[in-house]
């Protein structure tokens, strides 16, 4: 697996965060916004959840664990730095709400 995030001097466009729901699951959410006119534009920010799940026989040859994304959804509001966007809206508890949240 390869992670990379980018963005230019202004905000970041993309990153990732290892966190953990309240039900105990790991979780990788991945949060992403487009360009926009430049760089410091404020837009939508687009988060994607990743559970941490267990392979096995019964799915045939693969890895022991993967990543399996189960839900997209987006911020509450705009940003410039996906950054912002992850520290205000993606913590244990805020992360329930993501996770419950209707996806766009």
């Amino acid at each position: 697996m390869s992670l990379t995030a980018g963005g230019g001097a202004d905000c970041r466009l993309d990153d990732y965060r290892l966190t953990a729901n309240l039900a105990g699951d790991i979780v990788l959410v991945y949060a992403v916004r487009e360009f926009g006119e430049t760089f410091a534009d404020e837009q939508w920010v687009s988060f994607h959840l990743y559970k941490l799940t267990q392979g096995g026989d019964e799915d045939g040859p693969g890895p022991d664990w993967y990543f399996q994304e189960y839900k997209a959804v987006k911020s509450h509001k705009k940003y410039c730095d996906v950054n912002d966007a992850m520290k205000a809206e993606v913590k244990p508890a805020t992360l329930q709400m993501l996770e419950l949240k209707k996806t766009k």
